[in-house]
Formats: structure tokens, sequence, C-alpha cells
């Protein structure tokens, strides 16, 4: 039996999307300069663009874009699962760089002030009224509950960049008994609701109102962790995550030569202005959508009405993804908005409208965001599904009972659903998506045949040589 098949027509890539850079129009832009200069992945870029940008933005701006949603905050949560070597912390620092620059001059403010202060209340006359001033942290790298509800309610809004999930997990919120009220809080946070802070000790109990900006980074095997755990699922805090895992990874950069000084180059000096002007801005500002903007939300939002209907697992997540496209929208047109009008952060009335090409884009990141959580939250990486397609693949050869070179070897459809019911152990699941794997990169081919009593069956074609 020869091989008479064209094995190149089945060589396509399995469904996945790529971080859509070049569809998010300026934004992208500055994503792909960063990304380009340190020699990284876009997505693990955007993940820590997007929230430097939502960490500027829910200081003083909210968006509408349905009457009955309301209005909602800015913020964003975004999980981002990577290597070790990947550059998770030199992402994270150089993309919040505005937000580090902008905290510590706000800090060195506040130590001069509060000596100031000291300095009077030694020298202050009877019923002399003196202000204390208020700590300007707003920026943290540890997500214990308490000092997020400590900064929001000092501040109104908090950034929360983690650039080792295991750090985090490590700590005294993760503790069994803690881990509900984190997740409660930032829940709460995100959505735009009041928090509620319940402590023993001299602090009061209080209502917390505020934003909260959360940026993770971790490696899959620490993420796992928590993306199957049932508290963590059944709370539904991942439904509010942009959650991604980087195609491209330290080993694809490493013969691209040096990186380039993020500093010297314009769009990048040009980033750290705009969200340096956003954060300026005092006063609040609701963003609306125009009318064609909130068409195609009104479409999107009712496709995924009719994905969720026929996706239970994933129903949760898709019922807030119009939220996160509005979120994203908003940050998008803002954005936009100061990179083409400059030093305007202090005009009264600021003419941001959301348009329809904001949305476009918005659509495209979160069709992106999307296609990641199911493959994430599905138990394996692309990486280690890989290698389990290729052992898969062996185990398939194996039993042929004749194989000859240049030939095509046949399996039939019993002997593949033995082997994918390995034992009917909890990897079923993963293998038949190393199986389709095989399927959608020419490892095999579904054949369709007459069986002796003349009845459609079906065995697969196994390609002798493989596109390794």
């Amino acid at each position: 039996m020869t091989n008479n098949f064209d094995y190149t027509e089945i060589m396509v890539t399995p469904k996945r999307y790529n971080y859509p850079a070049n569809n998010i129009g300026i934004l992208g832009s500055v994503i792909k300069t960063i990304a380009d200069s340190i020699k990284a992945d876009d997505a693990m870029v955007g993940q820590a663009v997007l929230s430097t940008l939502a960490g500027a933005c829910q200081k003083s701006f909210k968006v509408r874009y349905f009457v009955e949603v309301g209005i909602k905050p800015l913020s964003l949560f975004t999980l981002t699962i990577a290597s070790s070597g990947d550059k998770k912390s030199t992402i994270a620092e150089k993309c919040s760089q505005p937000l580090i620059d902008l905290q510590e001059k706000l800090y060195n403010q506040y130590n001069i002030e509060k000596n100031q202060y000291k300095k009077q209340v030694k020298e202050c006359q009877d019923n002399e009224v003196i202000t204390k001033p208020s700590n300007p942290i707003f920026m943290i790298s540890s997500g214990t509950t308490e000092g997020i509800v400590d900064v929001v309610a000092d501040n109104g809004y908090c950034v929360c960049f983690v650039d080792e999930l295991a750090t985090l997990l490590g700590g005294y919120s993760f503790k069994n008994e803690n881990v509900q009220k984190f997740i409660g809080t930032c829940s709460s946070l995100w959505s735009g609701m009041n928090a509620t802070d319940v402590r023993r000790g001299e602090k009061e109990n209080r209502i917390i109102t505020g934003t909260l900006t959360l940026a993770l980074f971790g490696q899959y095997v620490v993420a796992q962790n928590i993306l199957n755990d049932e508290m963590w699922r059944h709370q539904g805090i991942f439904n509010r995550f942009l959650i991604c895992e980087p195609k491209k990874t330290s080993a694809n950069y490493r013969m691209m030569g040096e990186s380039i000084n993020l500093d010297e180059i314009p769009i990048y000096q040009r980033y750290k202005d705009i969200i340096s002007e956003i954060f300026s801005i005092e006063k609040e500002h609701i963003i609306y959508t125009d009318e064609q903007a909130e068409y195609l939300l009104n479409e999107f939002y009712n496709d995924l009405e009719n994905q969720a209907y026929n996706d239970e697992l994933n129903a949760g997540y898709l019922a807030r993804a119009t939220e996160q496209v509005g979120r994203l929208s908003a940050l998008l047109a803002i954005f936009e908005y100061f990179y083409h009008n400059v030093n305007n952060a202090q005009s009264d009335n600021l003419s941001i409208v959301i348009n329809a090409d904001n949305v476009k884009s918005a659509i495209y990141l979160m069709n992106y965001y999307i296609s990641e959580y199911k493959r994430l939250t599905n138990g394996q990486t692309e990486s280690e599904i890989r290698r389990m397609a290729l052992d898969l693949f062996a185990e398939m050869r194996t039993n042929i009972s004749k194989w000859q070179n240049n030939e095509i070897g046949f399996i039939s459809r019993t002997t593949v659903t033995k082997i994918l019911n390995h034992n009917q152990s909890k990897r079923d699941k993963e293998r038949m998506r190393a199986f389709d794997l095989l399927l959608a990169n020419g490892y095999l081919k579904e054949v369709l045949y007459k069986d002796s009593n003349n009845r459609n069956q079906v065995k697969y074609a196994i390609n002798p040589n493989p596109p390794i």
C-alpha cells in the first residue's frame, strides 16, 4: 500500500488565537515595540501594559456601555502563565515603570509632608488643627487581603503587580481559612461593589469602596494549584481574569540578539507620559459608547449567550466577557485620546467616546482570552499536550502489526478508543486533546471505509514520515 495522499493538505495549526497586537490600534504598536525591544512575547507584554493602563485609568474613569448594566470600574484582573526565564519580572517592571515612577514621586513628597507634620505637632498651640498627610502608596507587590483593603481604604484604588505567583500563594492570605476572604474581597472590588473589612484587634470594621487592578505572573505548575482548585473555580474568581500563556518562550529569543534600552525608544517614552497624564486626572469621568459601538457590543453579547447555552463548562466566563469588552474598549479609547491630545488631562470636558473600532479591537482581545481560558483551565498547557501527543503517536505506531517503509499504516477506531481510555484515568480528556493535535498536524488522518457488512466505519491512517 503506497502513500498516495498529500499530508501537506492537513498541516494546519490547532485552533489557538495569536495575541492580536496588530488588531488593537496604537496600544498594539506600543506592545509590539516593547516586546521586540526586550525580546519577549507579545501576550506577556500585552498583559502588563493593559494592567498598567487599567491601574492608571481606574483612579478617575468609569465606563457605561449598556443602560441596564450601569456604571462599571475600569480595573482588570490578569493572570499570565509563563516558564522560568520568560522574563516575567522584567516585563512587569518595564511595563509598569510609569506607575512605579509616579508612586516614588508621591512617596518622596509624602515623606517631606510627614516630617513637616511631626514638626507642627511638636510646636502646635492648644485647639490648633493639624492635618496628617495621607499615605500615597497605591501600588503593591504582595496580594494580602489586608494590604489590598488598606490601600483601597486610603486612596480609593489599588494596583497589585505580583511577578511570581508562588510568593502570593505561599503567603498568609492563602492559608485555608483566608482564601475565601481574599476571593470575596477581590471579586467585590472588580465588580465595583463595596468590600467589607472585618478584623479583630484595634482597627474597627469598615466598608471599603474603591477599585483594584490585579496583575499576576506565575509558572503553570504553580498556577495549576488554583486553576484546578474547587474553591477558586466555584467562587467564579477566574471568570474575572484575563488569562493567557505565551506561545513564544525564552528559548525562541535566545538567538535574536541583545535587548534594546527602552528608554531610548520614543514610543515607550510616549507610553510613559500618557500613563502619567491619565493618572494625574483628579475629576471623575464616565466613558460612554457611540451608537455603532453599542450595536457591536449587543451583537457580541447575543453571540456569547448562544455560546454559553451550548457550553456549560465555560458559561460563567462567557457571561462576563461582554463586560470585559466594555472595559477593554474604554481603555483603548482613553489611550488613543491621550496619544492624539497632548497635555489635555486637566480639561473639564474630555471628549472621549468609545467607537466601533475600539469595540472591534476589544473583541479581538476577548476572543483571544476566551480561547486561552478554555485551553488553560482544561488541565494542561500546550507544550505538555504536544509532548503527550508525540508519546501517543509512538504508542499508536506500536499497535500496527505490519509496518513497511514509505507505506501508510492504519489503526482501527477500536484500538484508538482503548488507547485514549487509558485505564479510565483523569487524563482521558487530555489524551483526547493530544489525539486532536495529531489529526490537526498531519500525524494522522481519518479514513472512511466499508466493512464486510457494507457499513461505514472509521480507521486512522498513520503518516510514516510524520512532521516532527
